[in-house]
């Protein structure tokens, strides 16, 4: 990668280094913090301005995944929290993320033009196949990530 990606991509791992490890409650966040709080359905729509079965319909959704982020945010607000999210990488690292597509990328090129020569009687040996595969990465990381996401892999 390139100096100035490689620090980025540092950066924002380290953003998100304390969020990787947490679960979305089995019953989502507003329930979560709403009864560890103790706080009735009751009261919590007092502060939304709304009724007690709108705050349960908020919390079913939230679990369905179908909310928006406009209402959580006016819950947390009710909550007296702030409310954060974040994209968190499978593997909990986007270097790692970028590595990994990059050796999906040399896999794929390398893969191809093997199979080529393969064809024409030029058989690499596997040796030759890693070390040009290896290559191949280090000079798709060198490269402007961009290029990453123009293969579909």
């Amino acid at each position: 990668m390139n100096r100035y990606s490689n620090i980025k991509l540092s950066q924002l791992d380290q953003k998100v280094k304390s969020l990787s490890n947490i679960d979305l409650p089995r019953k989502g966040w507003i329930n979560k913090v709403r009864t560890s709080l103790d706080i009735s359905y009751a009261y919590l729509a007092k502060k939304l301005n709304s009724s007690p079965q709108l705050v349960n319909i908020f919390e079913n959704n939230e679990v369905d995944g179908t909310i928006t982020l406009n209402t959580l945010k006016k819950v947390a607000e009710a909550l007296d929290c702030n409310l954060v999210y974040a994209f968190i990488p499978k593997d909990k690292s986007f270097e790692k993320l970028v590595e990994n597509k990059a050796d999906k990328i040399a896999d794929y090129i390398i893969s191809r033009t093997s199979n080529s020569m393969n064809l024409e009687m030029q058989k690499l040996s596997k040796p030759e196949i890693l070390r040009q595969k290896k290559q191949m990465k280090n000079d798709i990381l060198q490269n402007n990530l961009k290029n990453l996401w123009k293969y579909d892999i």
